[in-house]
């Protein structure tokens, strides 16, 4: 599947430039082959897969870009994500609009037609206990930080029917508003009782209709759920569950990866009190306990272990959602690990619950892979827009800080597909000392070529010229444009790092407000040495063997796991799966880690890749 993202082509708003300047523009992203996920279409009910007892469940937490294809029998242009909605009841939802499976737009006119399809596998509703009914319940938003449904546009539910005909029914039909307000999750429950619905091929299907020229008229669901209930309760609102809604904010103040080689260098105010949101599914007041653990993965070693603030508030029943804050980490910590060369963390959000029962726990956690390796960042990984500019001449700078000397060899910059594709796609890269426009100011210039991302949130990494030696202190990562066609760059909406950008569209440097562009550009700053070397685990398990490494094509996992992670070092993860056999000839040369998850433990592992 492709990344769907909603862009902002972003026009920098100053005194005396003319009014059609300023303005802010959303369109779609261009046509892009993400696609990896198997798409089975027009199966009747005897060519299914294995039926599905009840709970049917999905909260899409566990998921990656394309729905589990255990419970999800048809995925067609549907895109799992974790940043296009706002206070979703879990973290990740899957979102519907007006892009098809490639990021193609459906059509090129905008008459209202069908577009994207959810459609579940087989569940069996044959065997209802005595005294209880089947329950259908979903949670939807409308817009989220996507482009508003119109009232003309709408969100179908069809139900299979014992005769294999897909039946409607007005109650779970939703329309657009046309508002763009951010509105809440709002939850549907629909009672399951008509006799043609009662047989082990029941299934969903879930249609969007509106406007299939572009990522528009965004619809977002999560926690998908269908079991049976005491015929007596009318009131089916509470699941015993608490759930993550937002994965936790860095355990740094401003960046989300630093170099080693200045880690050391910072004091304890580079860290911050870490955030999550926390979301209640069930009714009465609930205490909040949880964890905050940082680990150095490489090594095994856990750095940080805090429980919960006793003084935050409790979720107050159903639907009740809050952020809490946990105590930061300290440099202190890090003692004893000045020789090494690298450290890869896992910051882990656990949420100890008596209430929750399975399958609900798997959401009580989730994770973020912070890296002090190479890398300086502001940003998450994940982009939801992009932002550039459309003039000739123009400039997007970022600036960075440095608390000890250091030399700077490379700059990642995301740049994610977008229509119309610029006719001139050459960039000068520069490095600045500051934006007086002085001479001397400039340090390092060089002619890069705009390299479209051919994959979600993978950045291109540009070599310079020359390496240059930076001392301590501020200096910036700037890119000029030749052109007037829209330069478009990842933009993370999810950090706001706003008073760290500048632009140029003219003779004049501006710093940018947070009321023009909050957020973080995706450019990154790379302080990588030639010589350097990964430690690798040294707790790695005897059972799990991999190999070849370095490797080619293919590698195998000997031994067994129940999932693994394939992550780059800019804190990526690029493959996902159960498989023993992974094929890594798409991916670059360099190094990359492999997180295994074998009963019950996360074990590390470098693996170099040599084509």
């Amino acid at each position: 599947m492709r990344l769907k993202v909603w862009l902002t082509i972003i026009f920098v708003t100053l005194v005396g430039i003319q009014a059609t300047r300023a303005q802010i523009i959303v369109k779609p992203i261009s046509p892009v082959s993400y696609s990896n996920s198997s798409q089975i279409q027009g199966r009747t009910l005897a060519q299914l897969a294995d039926t599905t007892v009840l709970p049917f469940w999905d909260d899409f937490s566990t998921s990656s870009i394309a729905p589990n294809p255990a419970k999800w029998n048809l995925s067609d242009g549907v895109y799992v994500n974790g940043n296009m909605a706002q206070n979703p009841p879990s973290f990740n939802v899957i979102s519907f609009d007006g892009l098809d499976s490639n990021g193609t737009p459906y059509d090129s006119e905008s008459t209202i037609r069908l577009l994207d399809i959810l459609e579940s596998q087989a569940i069996d509703l044959s065997q209802i206990p005595s005294g209880e009914t089947a329950v259908f319940s979903f949670y939807f938003q409308r817009t989220g930080y996507g482009e508003k449904p119109e009232a003309k546009d709408s969100l179908r539910v069809l139900l299979k029917s014992i005769n294999d005909e897909w039946v409607r029914n007005d109650d779970l039909v939703l329309t657009g508003t046309g508002s763009r307000d951010i509105e809440p999750f709002q939850r549907i429950n629909f009672p399951i009782t008509h006799p043609d619905l009662l047989h082990e091929g029941f299934q969903l299907r879930f249609e969007n209709y509106g406007n299939p020229t572009g990522g528009f008229d965004t619809w977002h669901l999560d926690y998908i759920l269908v079991d049976t209930y005491d015929l007596n309760i009318t009131d089916w609102e509470s699941i015993t569950d608490h759930a993550i809604s937002r994965q936790p904010t860095s355990i740094f103040k401003r960046y989300t990866n630093i170099p080693f080689d200045q880690f050391f260098s910072y004091s304890d105010s580079i860290f911050t009190n870490p955030e999550f949101v926390l979301y209640s599914l069930f009714s009465g007041q609930n205490n909040v306990t949880y964890l905050l653990s940082v680990t150095d993965t490489l090594m095994n070693s856990q750095l940080f272990e805090v429980p919960q603030n006793p003084n935050q508030l409790p979720l107050e029943g159903i639907n009740d959602y809050k952020s809490y804050s946990i105590k930061g980490l300290n440099m202190g910590l890090f003692s004893g690990l000045e020789n090494r060369d690298s450290l890869f963390l896992e910051s882990k959000i656990s949420y100890l619950s008596s209430n929750n029962q399975p399958p609900y726990l798997i959401n009580d956690t989730s994770r973020m892979y912070l890296n002090i390796h190479e890398t300086l960042s502001y940003d998450d990984g994940s982009a939801e827009y992009a932002g550039g500019l459309n003039q000739s001449g123009g400039e997007i700078a970022i600036q960075y800080t440095l608390p000890t000397q250091d030399t700077l060899t490379h700059v990642d910059i995301y740049f994610p597909r977008f229509l119309p594709v610029p006719t001139n796609k050459t960039l000068d890269l520069i490095i600045y000392d500051n934006l007086s426009g002085e001479t001397g100011s400039t340090l390092r210039r060089t002619e890069i070529f705009m390299s479209s991302s051919d994959a979600i949130n993978r950045f291109t990494r540009y070599e310079l010229s020359r390496p240059v030696v930076l001392p301590q202190g501020d200096f910036f990562i700037s890119l000029k444009q030749a052109t007037n066609d829209y330069i478009p760059y990842g933009l993370d909406k999810n950090t706001n790092n706003w008073d760290r950008i500048f632009f140029k569209p003219d003779e004049t440097w501006i710093q940018n407000t947070a009321e023009q562009v909050s957020g973080s550009f995706m450019i990154r700053a790379i302080f990588a040495d030639n010589d350097y070397e990964v430690l690798a685990s040294s707790s790695l398990d005897e059972s799990i063997h991999i190999y070849p490494n370095p490797a080619n094509q293919i590698i195998n996992i000997k031994g067994d796991f129940d999932h693994l992670l394939l992550i780059d070092l800019s804190g990526q993860i690029l493959i996902e799966s159960t498989d023993s056999q992974i094929n890594v000839s798409q991916l670059r040369n360099g190094i990359y880690l492999l997180k295994i998850n074998s009963k019950g433990k996360v074990i590390t592992q470098k693996l170099v890749i040599n084509h």
